[in-house]
């Protein structure tokens, strides 16, 4: 076993520990009787960001010079997806939840985890993998950041809502253009 393949497992486990907080969250907002489409939609959006992140993580497989800090700042990732999970989806909700209420007592944190996470993104590439700050896809980094940072200004539901979604599209378009498509990034 490399030590890349020995740092991944705790990294996988919290990964994993991330999804199932998300799909129980489903679970109980289907069951609920106030569902908030931004707590959905978010929910979508931290789902796939988890997915995107176990697999890009296989790209610092080349890094050779691991140690405690490059291993915590690492883990930072998937404990910062874990942190939105649980923001997003906490244990203790029930089917009486008012998921609306719900999301706008965690707003700014859930945001500002997620500004943090896509910050710590960027950083994370141009320190194990050496892709410049200046890269193409930092403008999807950039632009999702300045999304939901604006959102941890604003309460209206109508424009985190819009938030959402063109969080979801903005994701969605780099990951199409600079992960599916081969020789990109």
């Amino acid at each position: 076993m490399t030590i890349f393949e020995y740092l991944m497992v705790i990294v996988s486990i919290i990964l994993g520990l991330g999804i199932t907080q998300l799909l129980r969250g489903f679970s109980k907002v289907a069951r609920s009787g106030s569902r908030s489409a931004v707590v959905i939609l978010f929910g979508i959006y931290v789902f796939v960001f988890h997915i995107q992140a176990w697999w890009a993580l296989w790209d610092l497989r080349v890094f050779e010079h691991w140690n405690l800090g490059y291993f915590a700042f690492l883990v930072s990732i998937p404990c910062l997806l874990f942190a939105c999970s649980e923001l997003l989806f906490p244990m203790a909700t029930t089917s009486e939840t008012d998921w609306k209420a719900h999301y706008q007592s965690v707003r700014v944190w859930f945001l500002g985890a997620l500004a943090t996470l896509s910050t710590i993104a960027m950083l994370e590439t141009w320190v194990f993998l050496d892709v410049p700050l200046t890269h193409s896809y930092r403008l999807v980094q950039v632009g999702i950041t300045l999304l939901v940072v604006a959102g941890m200004f604003v309460r209206d539901q109508r424009i985190h809502l819009w938030l959402v979604s063109s969080v979801l599209v903005v994701f969605t378009i780099g990951q199409v253009t600079y992960r599916l498509l081969p020789g990109l990034l």
